[in-house]
Formats: structure tokens, sequence, C-alpha cells
């Protein structure tokens, strides 16, 4: 009881020294954080981390990815099942070790990490936001982008079902066989999981056209997946699917 009393009697002074100090009027709040010239994007940020401590529900959080930059080709599918690469090249870049993501079950929205987030876009909106369940997932699907990370198998399969600009894919990496599935919608196409060479096709319906498979939504979620599952960081989404 006398704690209690004690801690009620703290507050008073604390609330009472906190309203005397200028350090928390509105002339030394009034104005708006400092950004600069830059927009979130799915990776790569300035790494500040000020959007983790100053989420009030943990829901923000860093996982590992590998600095790479390297050339690759769209793929050109023909009716007949038929593939090219497309003449146009692309280039593929991640900068950061350590990339910032959401958990979408913790995040409520509040929007307090894009108001300390020096760059625009919110680190709650623009950063990769991952559900714990397909359930989770599924129950905004008409709101915002997400992803869903599943294993399967002992393990030996994982697999990431994403929203990317409101279009749903799914990359499924089998272990054991070497093979890497990206579903977009349309079709199926098997990658070699080590050179990332495509094997084969598998169209969901028959093609009435051309159809381009953009190889680098299947690099983004290849790097989300393995950079989550990563155990040499815990974070929301590995330690409930270990």
């Amino acid at each position: 009881a006398a704690v209690r009393w004690a801690g009620v009697l703290n507050t008073s002074n604390v609330a009472a020294q906190a309203e005397a100090n200028d350090r928390y009027t509105n002339a030394r709040n009034s104005k708006q954080p400092k950004r600069i010239d830059s927009h979130l994007v799915i990776f790569d940020c300035i790494t500040c981390d000020k959007c983790i401590p100053v989420c009030p529900n943990a829901a923000n959080f860093t996982f590992p990815t590998p600095k790479i930059e390297f050339e690759y080709s769209d793929l050109i599918v023909s009716v007949s099942g038929k593939f090219r690469r497309a003449e146009e090249g692309k280039t593929f870049k991640i900068d950061k070790e350590w990339q910032i993501a959401n958990f979408g079950d913790f995040c409520n929205d509040c929007g307090n990490c894009d108001t300390f987030c020096p760059e625009y876009g919110g680190p709650f909106i623009a950063k990769p936001t991952f559900f714990g369940s397909v359930a989770s997932y599924e129950m905004i699907a008409d709101k915002r982008d997400g992803f869903v990370v599943e294993r399967e198998g002992a393990g030996e399969t994982s697999s990431i079902r994403g929203r990317i600009k409101g279009h749903e894919y799914r990359l499924a990496v089998e272990g054991a066989s070497g093979r890497a599935t990206f579903d977009d919608g349309t079709l199926e196409a098997v990658f070699n999981s080590e050179d990332h060479n495509l094997i084969e096709v598998r169209p969901r319906q028959p093609l009435e056209a051309e159809h381009t498979i953009d190889v680098g939504i299947y690099h983004t979620l290849r790097y989300l997946l393995a950079g989550v599952l990563d155990p040499s960081r815990i974070n929301q989404v590995n330690v409930s699917r270990r």
C-alpha cells in the first residue's frame, strides 16, 4: 500500500515538474520534424532506426539482407509456353545490411513512426508489413499491401505470399529440390533457387497473349523471405515460425 501511495505522490510531482519545464510547451514543439528529400520503399532507407523505439506496440523491427547488386531481365512467355528474356536489362540492388519492416498484427496505424521518420512515406505504410497468419493477412486484403510467411514439411519448404501494389504473388522455396516456384496469378514460373535460371512455366489457364514475368518481384520476395526467416536476428515473424 505504501508503495502504491508513493507512486501516486511521485506521479503528481513529476507531472508538476513537466508542466513547468518549457521543453514540453507548445512553443518548443510546434515545428514540424525535419525531413530529407527521400521517399521510403520496400528495401533500404537511412536506417536511423528511430521508428523502432517510438512504436508503442513494438510493431517495427529489423531483419538482415546482403548488400548486393546485379543485372537481370524480365521473362516473356509466349502463348505456346516458350519463354525468352526481355531485351531491356534491369538492376536489382540492396545497399544496406539491415532492413526495416512492420508486424501488422501489432500495428494500430497510429502513425507515430511516421512522425519521427526523416523520410517520406511512413514506415508503417511504405516498409514491408508482415502478418502472423494467413487469416490476419487476408483481413486487410482490400486495404493495404502486405506479406505472410509460412513453413511446411519440417521447414524444408518456406513460402511468402505477398501483395505488392494491390497484386497478389507467392513464392515457395523447396530446400530439398532446389526449386523456387513463383506464382504471379497468371502462371507459375519455376526457377533454380541457386542460379535463378528459369526451368519451366506452368500457365494457370491457356494464355491468350504474351505474358511478362516480373523477375524483380521474384527477387524481392526471395530476399524478404530469407531475411525475415534468418535465425541470426529474432523478430516477430521468425519467432513464430520455428
